[in-house]
């Protein structure tokens, strides 16, 4: 299992799946079928930061606009409630992890250590690192597999001899199992040990392959990308055709025996119909859009031979 700290956890943006880093995770842990979880406390905590930034800032725009309002006439401009954006960010966080509870005991505990000075505590404070760490201790003293945990807060979790190790006396807390868990200061660092980095920058050649093309159309039909782009309505339709034509490599990982690469893409998808009609005029309409997906490839020879979309955006249409 992986369990992420407040701090490694994005702090802008409105999705998950648009950090690329965490992204990568994501996909690569569904991939070797590893749990990722965040304990509760780590929940709130990101919710109520998101809470108080969005509110920060919206409050400004509002200011803004009012002061904006006595020289010139604005139109009515939607601003959200704080608590909505936190709301959302709560709903994007309970969609891409396992929410780990708090067991009743550490909470107890934790305020223990807090007033002991006992690490992850220090000059009386750290309640909340207190009931993270215990958390992640109860896992790693039952798990059947080793726990990663990953925080960038070395200075109440990490030896200060070495950053990239746990603290001692959070060692010495596993007892005999003190190769349970295992620290990492970023999810970068624990990315390179489950599946390292690797290069991989494919021509729109390689991504228009014949092994390729029908996979990314069926990608598009079966995740309902093809709707998002405005032409889910195929009826008549006599040929379909997606083609990329642009490409940006973001990240490419090893993973095990296989190879992955987060792409930025364009593409453009053409459609023909004919209503059916034998002899009449078939009309056309291409789409174009950018999308971000994710392609498997084979190591060997870099071909491409799978492909999963993450997201599109709808760049243009022409009927």
């Amino acid at each position: 299992m992986i369990i992420l700290d407040t701090s490694v956890l994005p702090r802008y943006g409105t999705s998950l799946r648009n950090n690329v880093i965490i992204c990568a995770l994501l996909h690569i842990a569904v991939r070797k079928n590893i749990v990722v979880g965040i304990p509760d406390v780590c929940l709130e905590e990101s919710v109520n930061a998101r809470i108080e930034e969005a509110g920060a800032k919206l409050l400004k725009l509002r200011t803004a606009i009012n002061q904006a309002s006595k020289y010139v006439e604005l139109a009515d401009i939607y601003l959200p409630d704080p608590q909505d954006v936190a709301n959302q960010w709560r709903e994007a966080l309970a969609g891409s992890f396992v929410i780990v509870p708090l067991a009743c005991e550490d909470a107890v505990e934790a305020l223990h250590r807090e007033a002991q000075r006992r690490k992850p505590a220090r000059s009386g404070t750290g309640a909340r690192d207190c009931a993270i760490w215990l958390t992640v201790k109860r896992i790693g003293l039952t798990a059947t597999e080793r726990v990663d945990f990953v925080s960038n807060n070395t200075e109440d979790f990490a030896d200060p001899h070495d950053k990239s190790r746990l603290h001692p006396e959070l060692l010495a807390d596993l007892g005999d199992r003190d190769g349970s868990v295992c620290y990492f200061r970023s999810v970068p660092d624990l990315l390179a040990e489950i599946a390292p980095e690797i290069a991989y920058d494919p021509t729109v050649d390689d991504l228009n392959s014949e092994a390729l093309r029908p996979k990314l159309l069926e990608e598009m039909f079966v995740g309902g990308f093809l709707d998002e782009m405005g032409i889910g309505e195929l009826d008549g339709a006599v040929s379909v055709e997606v083609v990329v034509e642009q490409a940006r490599s973001l990240r490419a990982y090893q993973v095990d025996a296989d190879g992955v690469a987060l792409l930025d893409l364009r593409l453009r998808v053409v459609f023909e119909n004919a209503f059916g009609v034998p002899g009449s005029v078939i009309s056309q309409r291409r789409v174009s859009g950018e999308a971000r997906a994710w392609v498997e490839f084979d190591l060997s020879d870099r071909s491409a031979r799978g492909v999963s979309i993450e997201r599109i955006i709808v760049a243009e249409a022409d009927t």
